[in-house]
């Protein structure tokens, strides 16, 4: 995907690939599109989220659990250079750049 996006969310990317590597995974599905915007801990989602009530602390441990079975790798196995975005993922992120625009 080659759009330009603010440096805030250029920062969110960065905790996405960290989570993403601190998980064993190589592929950037949505759910670690929310981890790393739970991570950063500001913004719209993060906003929504807590006027519903949830408590962020324990969505992060449910998602984690609900990916803890997905097939895991080394950290130093994967080439951070080579990650990249699930489809699912990339129809999100089209989507919320759409959205933005209208």
């Amino acid at each position: 995907m080659n759009t330009e996006f603010s440096n805030r969310m250029k920062e969110v990317f960065t905790y996405v690939k960290e989570e993403v590597l601190r998980l064993g995974h190589d592929k950037i599905g949505t759910e670690h599109l929310l981890l790393g915007i739970l991570r950063d801990g500001n913004g719209t989602a993060v906003n929504v989220l807590k006027s519903l009530g949830l408590n962020l602390n324990d969505l992060r441990k449910v998602i984690e659990n609900n990916i803890s079975s997905t097939k895991k790798r080394k950290p130093e196995s994967i080439n951070e250079q080579k990650i990249q975005f699930k489809r699912q993922t990339e129809r999100a992120l089209k989507k919320s750049i759409l959205e933005k625009k209208k």
